[in-house]
């Protein structure tokens, strides 16, 4: 793979010397993003922890060449303070910088192809990713992806960076994606992956959503126990929302299998749980009820989640409760100001904390 970059940037740089392709290059668009963050954890046994953070992020596109362009984003970090040795990387070495994004795509009307690294969201693969894609559009309202990854980083705002990691050694994964949304109102995918000697799985999804009600229904199945593993997997998920103008209250319902949990389903990312930390959705035999709402007035938003899980260890039934409520205001154009509290409440008193953040945004 990596010669294959290699080459690719060697065609790249061949091509810089075309007047057009100049062009491309220089009619590009850069956007930017500086955050300040600061977290603070009650915990209810071990001591309480603190740490704040900030980061530069940098994005550029350029335009087309004969189908071709490329996107570069590059991150910096830096820890401002801790209260605590390791509050902020947990004793780890994590990078201060990262190239999240640097990879070189083409478009057609009926495909497009984009190999090197770049921010993935399917069901199953979401973070950073090194590897390829290949997407078909045979019609206008549906979308076939084909997918292989090798490594995987993750970069977010509330927490620090870690480096590309290869992750079921040299063989990464493949996925097969498939999305219709040619029937009004509602989108349907379904999808199959694959991680060599560790585990398969498939599964799909459906939306539904109007001017006044929708509802999403998901599961997930894998196949595990033909690698080697112990147990095999499983997920489903089922949601309700109803709208009023800029009001949505939602409600839903997760389960997962009764030893197994999702098994390796969320090796390379996942996109189900809908809670803040939600640490107890995926174990064995979880099942989650929520409840949230979401409203928008003017500049200010808010979001808040309350959900109780029932869940396995060790053939011991326990349970967790987690609240969160996201509030976030834009003070002026391009900068924002957002807050988080998330409450949980678990069996596992070790496992129990509050947990405050603020953060201080302004994009360019």
């Amino acid at each position: 793979m990596k010669r294959k970059l290699l080459l690719l940037t060697t065609i790249s740089a061949s091509l810089l010397s075309a007047n057009t392709l100049e062009e491309a290059l220089s009619s590009g668009s850069f956007e930017g993003e500086i955050t300040a963050y600061t977290e603070y954890k009650d915990n209810k046994v071990d001591e309480n922890s603190a740490f704040s953070m900030g980061y530069l992020n940098l994005m550029y596109q350029s335009g087309y060449f004969h189908g071709f362009n490329t996107t570069v984003g590059f991150r910096a970090n830096s820890k401002l303070n801790e209260k605590h040795k390791g509050d902020y990387d947990g004793g780890e070495s994590l990078p201060k910088a990262l190239l999240h994004t640097a990879n070189i795509s083409y478009k057609h009307d009926l495909f497009d192809f984009t190999i090197g690294r770049g921010e993935l969201d399917y069901e199953w693969a979401t973070d950073f990713h090194e590897g390829a894609i290949l997407r078909l559009k045979p019609l206008q309202e549906l979308v076939l992806s084909v997918g292989h990854s090798r490594k995987v980083a993750t970069v977010d705002e509330d927490e620090p960076m870690t480096n590309f990691e290869r992750f079921n050694k040299k063989d990464g994964l493949w996925f097969f994606d498939l999305t219709y949304d040619g029937i009004e109102d509602s989108t349907i995918n379904l999808y199959s992956y694959s991680v060599n000697n560790i585990a398969s799985w498939y599964g799909g999804g459906f939306w539904y959503d109007n001017e006044f009600f929708g509802f999403t229904a998901k599961g997930a199945v894998s196949d595990e126990k033909k690698y080697g593993q112990e147990h095999d997997g499983h997920i489903y998920n089922l949601e309700l929302r109803g709208k009023l103008d800029d009001f949505v209250l939602s409600g839903g319902y997760i389960a997962t299998d009764k030893k197994g949990g999702v098994g390796s389903m969320e090796i390379a990312g996942e996109s189900i749980n809908p809670l803040d930390e939600g640490d107890k959705v995926y174990e064995a035999d979880a099942k989650t009820y929520y409840i949230g709402a979401e409203y928008e007035y003017g500049d200010f938003s808010f979001e808040t989640i309350y959900a109780h899980t029932k869940f396995k260890d060790e053939e011991l039934k326990k349970k967790e409760k987690e609240f969160n409520f996201i509030a976030e205001y834009e003070i002026v154009k391009n900068l924002n100001i957002g807050a988080l509290y998330a409450k949980i409440k678990s069996d596992e008193k070790d496992e129990s904390y509050s947990k405050y953040s603020l953060n201080l945004r302004y994009n360019f």
